[in-house]
């Protein structure tokens, strides 16, 4: 069996053919031999050649083999710290008029699975230590736009920080875990 590769490299060692004879007839069953991975490559093209010993006539055939995704890569953050600021004083209506309905910030993840349900990341605050974050910001669950919820007064508190949470959409296939992948965590300072 070819692959592609040149001699001696460890792609040859993804695969290995074995002949089976059944019911009178010859057969070539292709095993992978190591755990193949998405995230390292994505599909495998391997070329069987069959070859009449008597005559030495060969015959080549391509075999493509799709590497299916599974839920295995957790949502990574883009930068460690995300910051934003906000006037004391100005209403969450008030925010969004003045600045177009953008953000305060905006902070993202991204996942390194294959396009689908799987790499679609979702934000959530998850703790806010003793500021009331949760009570005080909002985030949107699909951008991870973070938004004001209250009027903010500077000489009470000039700054908040809390935890954000980037998950995936999809039960994990990673050994122990349940529900989808989760666990970046950063903090945000206002």
């Amino acid at each position: 069996m070819a692959n592609g590769a040149s001699r001696g490299t460890n792609h040859e060692m993804h695969f290995r053919e074995f002949l089976e004879k059944t019911n009178g007839r010859d057969w070539v069953v292709v095993r992978n031999m190591v755990g193949l991975d998405y995230e390292q490559q994505q599909n495998y093209t391997l070329t069987i050649t069959a070859m009449d010993m008597r005559s030495l006539i060969t015959s080549d055939k391509q075999l493509h083999v799709m590497v299916r995704d599974k839920n295995d890569a957790v949502p990574r953050f883009t930068v460690d710290l995300f910051t934003g600021t906000i006037e004391e004083e100005q209403t969450p209506t008030e925010f969004l008029t003045k600045y177009n309905g953008n953000p305060i910030a905006v902070v993202k993840a991204e996942d390194a699975d294959s396009p689908g349900p799987q790499s679609e990341v979702r934000y959530r605050i998850i703790s806010d230590g003793d500021n009331g974050a949760a009570r005080l910001f909002r985030i949107d669950e699909l951008t991870g736009g973070i938004f004001p919820l209250e009027i903010f007064d500077r000489e009470k508190n000039d700054s908040f920080i809390f935890d954000v949470e980037a998950r995936d959409n999809v039960p994990s296939s990673l050994p122990g875990t349940l529900g989808p992948n989760k666990g970046c965590y950063f903090n945000f300072y206002l």
